[in-house]
């Protein structure tokens, strides 16, 4: 019996001792908490205190992970730095620096040497950054904005249907002399309930835009008889601006598009780059949202 009794009592005053040494251990860690919040915030209140140059270096780093431009010109070179805006080349690096700064938009210069390769480059990489284009000459002060666009290697259903906003009704023009894929791709777009209609060349599209706005155009930069480098810009110009999606020629598009800046003058009205800028830095801008594309 006095044993049974000296074995429980030793049992419990066992379990005493392990409960104790656990609160021990959990005192101790509560101590390292506090110590190490208490620690951070006497970090923050520095920053706050003395405007610390790491503390506005983080901030204007996160302002520059929004929005990139793409051009090969120095002319944002300025107004780049002091909006704290990266100004990337467009090539072969291109995808993954984006992909480092965490960036969500890009406004891409197509008039600049490979800016059209760099857009596909994005979506074969399976970025989904949004791309929005203008026309900007090396040394001007303004700029013709063409809103959103996408570039795709060819007319091909499974190169051009990743890159479509879906939604039935959406009306779509298409422009090119490419009949089989044309008609290929209107067939898929149209069981997807959209309304398509195609042209065969630069007239036809333009008296297609004098019946009805857009809201997709893809448009073959190979159409006949002069590309659609020019077409683009006028579809581009119409109110709201429809989804661009461009097929690359085989000449030189930058050039192409270069050529078109004074027509692009007439049709649409230059913005200046500061107010470009200033304006894809708005909260609204991030605020818009691509629909999911359509497979």
């Amino acid at each position: 019996m006095d044993f049974r009794i000296r074995e429980r009592g030793r049992a419990e005053l066992d379990a005493v001792w392990g409960a104790l040494a656990s609160a021990q251990s959990m005192l101790l860690a509560a101590e390292e908490e506090t110590l190490r919040m208490r620690g951070e915030l006497e970090r923050l209140r520095r920053g706050a205190d003395h405007g610390s140059v790491a503390a506005r270096s983080c901030l204007l780093e996160g302002a520059a992970r929004r929005l990139a431009i793409i051009d090969t010109s120095d002319g944002w070179e300025t107004l780049a730095r002091t909006r704290a805006v990266p100004l990337l080349e467009p090539d072969a690096g291109l995808p993954g620096r984006l992909a480092a700064l965490a960036v969500t938009d890009v406004l891409v210069n197509l008039a600049s040497r490979g800016a059209l390769d760099a857009v596909a480059e994005l979506r074969a990489t399976g970025s989904k950054v949004r791309v929005r284009g203008c026309l900007a000459p090396p040394d001007g002060p303004d700029v013709v904005a063409l809103g959103r666009i996408e570039a795709v290697r060819g007319l091909e259903p499974d190169d051009v249907l990743p890159v479509v906003d879906r939604g039935r009704g959406r009306r779509v023009l298409m422009a090119g002399d490419d009949g089989d894929r044309l008609i290929a791709l209107r067939t898929r777009l149209a069981r997807a309930g959209m309304s398509v209609s195609i042209a065969w060349d630069a007239k036809q599209a333009e008296g297609l835009l004098a019946m009805l706005v857009p809201q997709l155009a893809i448009i073959d930069l190979a159409l006949p008889p002069r590309g659609g480098h020019g077409l683009a810009v006028r579809v581009a110009a119409q109110e709201p601006a429809p989804l661009l999606i461009l097929t690359r020629s085989s000449r030189d598009d930058a050039g192409a598009f270069a050529d078109t800046f004074g027509d692009a003058l007439r049709v649409r009205p230059g913005t200046p780059r500061a107010v470009l800028l200033d304006q894809l830095l708005r909260p609204a801008a991030d605020a818009e949202v691509s629909q999911p594309s359509l497979r």
